[in-house]
């Protein structure tokens, strides 16, 4: 099992603690012979307002799209080590 928190920040201004955004996460492990098989369930602690909406409701609707709570969470499968 794993527990896990991530944080970044991807900005052409610089580097500022307010652009910051936060995950947070669990997750399974099994090891196989090809490597580690990994199932993590993510959650957006502080999304971007753009990570709350589908690419297309900006052009279709504008910056005043609704925003859908469930596109916070994340289902991640992977082979292999994390890093």
């Amino acid at each position: 099992t794993a527990v896990f928190v991530g944080a970044g920040n991807v900005s052409e201004g610089g580097l500022s603690i307010g652009h910051f955004r936060v995950g947070t996460g669990a997750g399974i492990r099994y090891r196989k012979p090809v490597g580690m098989l990994r199932l993590d369930l993510a959650y957006k602690v502080n999304p971007d307002e753009q990570d709350l909406r589908r690419a297309g409701e900006f052009y279709e609707r504008g910056t005043d799209a609704s925003t859908d709570w469930t596109r916070r969470w994340a289902l991640h499968l992977s082979i292999g080590q994390a890093f």
